[in-house]
């Protein structure tokens, strides 16, 4: 027996086999039917053969809609996370490739840190140097040499102190939870192979290709055929990407505002928000504890009982507070580990150039203020892949005469004495680099002493063709950012802004020394002390800044585009319930407003709600925001913003978007990038 349902809606004209105006839909639901598990029923229908042609079809034609493999998925979100990561990843066999060696790298990370702790015995090492046996056994470095030195011991492994065991029985522990998650998701990852391949109509081949944009269009068709969410008749492009990102936008919005709240005081630096990677992982670790549920949030965020909200922000405190003990029992084993790993990511760096630690980019901090909501990451890499250059341009418009001077002076002397010591180092091969110099270190030692010096004075002096253009450069960075500060507007070329701008756009050493200090200090600090505190303004967020869709869940208003002072009643769109009020919420942040450091927070929000916007048209020119059922309650952006030139005008003209044609992989990015 079968239950049979007709429907007309309107297709999605342009690609494939949704070229036409209206097709009527059946649904057949429990039907008996011989055609593989998944596969759509068709009739009259022909599918475009890749993405570059399109075959007519009729303006009626009955679609038979089959419970099967794709039919109402679970977890709807998932589902398009990994649809997209397959995307991102370009194809199954980069992700399997990916994560094994990830894993690996985390094996070689431990076994070189135990084989540069335990395993070299320095002592020994040093003796075997100093006091040579005859004959050729002192170049035996495994083996006793004739004074009984062993310098490389692997013996040493099963002799260790028993902190050292639990510590490596800590790691390999989450080593083999992580690896098991990871063959657990693999088939995951195979059956969207398939639906890439048989649903989509695109093979491994072609997604290396693909835009973005075709494969939502793909995914908006399918929900029509297939009813991926039987909660939605259709979906559009913002839907799509906002069920991808819903966490994400959510921490957008959360650390533009809680970030300033954090900010720490550190011995002879100016006041500054540290939002590191280890900090951003264990915030967001609680938050999906305590807060998430699913494609939810907690149903105690939007009680009307105080004493709800005071459970949830008390169990907030609590999670804080445990994984800042956590950390401080786990941190030497975390730093050790992070140190190595970065050294080892970036050693062709240092061995082409030692001046990689010189180079800047924006910190993890400044991803968040700069990242647009509802925009997926391969579109953020790029505009931020953007901004690289005329920012470091803007930089070094600042650099003082006085200090190229001096630069140019010490790579002069340095690069005279680095030039004669590479010189007597062929002539004497490693008889003289081996041989103490000054202070008892040998020339290959000071040979690379002097690289580091002469890379950092060579990075302070500016390019010849430099023209001190400042409100220009700083424009081109903002183009593509989106970030406009008012206090940086006709202040281009003030130091105040050159600190501010620098705070956010950030040395690698320094990004990376902020990193090892917020594992060892500031992680643990921030997450027993300071964050507790906060737990109550964290709950008011959610509650205000937290759209109810009556069927796909919580999301980030700002996501759904509507402006901070909208009030939306889902009484309107069927949904019966509503989200926090814009005067409650007006009065709530008002109260709050000194904790934020005055207007920076709230100024902000109509220049990033009107970048997202128009980054997001740029991306998909066919999205029609007056056919979504919140258009009443969405920016006016929306639909003011032309759609063959979204960019043109965003932010009342404060800045104009670049064409985006760089294909940035996420590990060109640095350690810190989002």
């Amino acid at each position: 027996s079968s239950h049979t349902e007709t429907r007309t809606c309107r297709a999605r004209p342009g690609i494939g086999s949704m070229a036409s105006a209206d097709s009527r839909y059946t649904r057949l639901l429990g039907s008996t039917d011989t055609s593989p598990a998944g596969s759509p029923q068709v009739q009259g229908t022909d599918y475009a053969d890749g993405l570059g042609g399109s075959f007519p079809r009729p303006a009626e034609t009955e679609v038979q809609v089959t419970a099967g493999r794709w039919w109402h998925q679970q977890d709807i979100d998932g589902f398009f996370k990994n649809v997209y990561h397959h995307y991102d990843a370009k194809g199954l066999m980069n992700i399997v490739a990916k994560g094994v060696l990830d894993h690996l790298r985390v094996v070689f990370v431990v076994f070189i840190i135990l084989l540069m702790t335990v395993v070299i015995d320095y002592n020994q090492l040093n003796n075997h140097i100093e006091n040579k046996c005859p004959g050729n056994n002192h170049s035996q470095l495994t083996v006793a040499d004739c004074h009984g030195n062993v310098p490389i011991d692997f013996g040493r492994l099963i002799r260790m102190p028993w902190p050292v065991y639990i510590v490596l029985l800590v790691i390999l522990v989450v080593w083999m939870w992580s690896f098991v998650i990871f063959l657990a998701y693999i088939p995951r990852c195979i059956d969207t192979r398939d639906f890439f391949e048989q649903e989509l109509r695109i093979n491994t081949r072609r997604v290396q290709t693909v835009s973005w944009d075709a494969v939502v269009e793909r995914l908006i068709e399918a929900q029509q055929r297939l009813q991926l969410c039987t909660a939605v008749k259709d979906f559009d492009e913002l839907d799509i990407t906002n069920l991808i990102t819903r966490q994400r936008n959510f921490h957008i919005a959360l650390y533009r505002e809680l970030g300033p709240r954090l900010t720490v005081h550190l011995p002879f630096m100016k006041p500054r928000v540290i939002v590191s990677d280890s900090l951003r992982w264990n915030i967001e670790q609680v938050l999906n504890r305590v807060i998430f549920d699913g494609n939810h949030l907690d149903p105690a965020v939007f009680s009307e009982y105080p004493n709800e909200h005071a459970k949830l922000a008390a169990g907030l405190r609590w999670r804080f507070q445990w994984f800042g003990v956590v950390n401080v029992l786990l941190s030497p084993g975390i730093l050790l580990i992070r140190l190595a790993y970065f050294i080892f990511h970036n050693s062709d760096s240092l061995r082409k150039s030692t001046g990689v630690l010189a180079a800047r980019q924006w910190s993890p901090y400044a991803c968040y203020l700069l990242r647009n909501y509802s925009e997926v990451e391969h579109v953020f890499r790029q505009r931020l892949a953007q901004t690289l250059e005329p920012s470091n341009r803007y930089v070094n418009l600042f650099v003082s005469e006085s200090v190229t001077i001096a630069a140019r002076f010490v790579v002069f002397v340095v690069g005279g004495f680095f030039v004669a010591l590479t010189i007597l180092g062929f002539i004497y091969d490693e008889d003289f680099l081996f041989a103490n110099l000054v202070l008892g270190r040998s020339v290959i030692w000071w040979t690379g002493m002097l690289g580091l010096v002469l890379a950092a004075s060579q990075a302070a002096i500016p390019k010849d063709d430099l023209r001190p253009d400042f409100a220009g450069t700083l424009a081109e960075v903002t183009a593509a950012s989106g970030y406009v500060p008012d206090q940086w507007k006709g202040e281009e070329e003030n130091l105040e802004t050159f600190d501010e701008f620098t705070a956010l756009f950030q040395l690698k050493g320094v990004t990376f020394l902020e990193e090892l200090l917020s594992i060892l200090i500031l992680t643990p600090y921030i997450l027993i002390f300071r964050l507790p505190h906060e737990s109550d303004f964290i709950v008011q967020f959610f509650k205000a800044r937290t759209y109810r869709h009556p069927h796909l869940g919580d999301f980030c208003k700002y996501a759904c585009f509507h402006p901070a002072n909208t009030e939306v009643e889902l009484s309107q769109m069927g949904g019966g319930s509503t989200m926090g009020g814009a005067a409650a919420e007006s009065q709530y942040w008002g109260e709050q407003s000194h904790h934020t450091e005055g207007s920076f927070a709230r100024e902000s929000y109509a220049t990033r709600l009107d970048h997202s916007i128009a980054t997001f048209k740029r991306q998909h020119p066919n999205w029609r925001p007056e056919r979504r059922p919140d258009r009443m309650h969405m920016s006016a952006s929306c639909s003011e913003l032309p759609e063959d030139e979204a960019a043109a005008g965003a932010a009342q003209g404060h800045f104009r978007l670049p064409p985006t044609k760089l294909h940035i992989r996420p590990d060109e990015m640095g350690d810190s990038q989002l």
